[in-house]
């Protein structure tokens, strides 16, 4: 038996059971006790990929909600820049009739 592992983001990988046994076995390791080991280890393994794969996806989700939140600050900037030119305009209005005023005030009071 084989697994092979595709794991998002990362190279594939392939852990040949079998060979693994065998190597066991020659290694001097009872065929029952190699076939557990071997086992154990391919359980091991698959669920390292799930948990890759799990984080993988939270990742993603991740970061479409952080591109969704920096449309959004986009959105408002552009909103909160286009308020401050408007109340800028308003502003110089203000103070050049505030300016006109004055002139008049201080024309009145020179001609007295």
């Amino acid at each position: 038996m084989q697994i092979h592992v595709k794991l998002p983001r990362m190279t594939a990988v392939t852990f040949d059971t079998l060979k693994y046994a065998n190597a066991l076995e020659a290694a001097g390791i009872p065929r029952a006790q190699a076939q557990a080991q071997v086992s154990v280890l391919a359980e091991a393994i698959q669920d390292q990929a799930k948990t890759v794969a799990e984080n993988d996806r939270a990742i993603m989700r991740v970061e479409a909600r952080l591109e969704r939140f920096e449309a959004r600050m986009d959105a408002s900037l552009s909103e909160l820049r286009q308020e401050m030119t408007q109340l800028e305009q308003r502003m110089i209005i203000k103070l050049g009739a505030l300016m006109v005023v004055a002139v008049g005030v201080v024309a009145a009071v020179v001609k007295l």
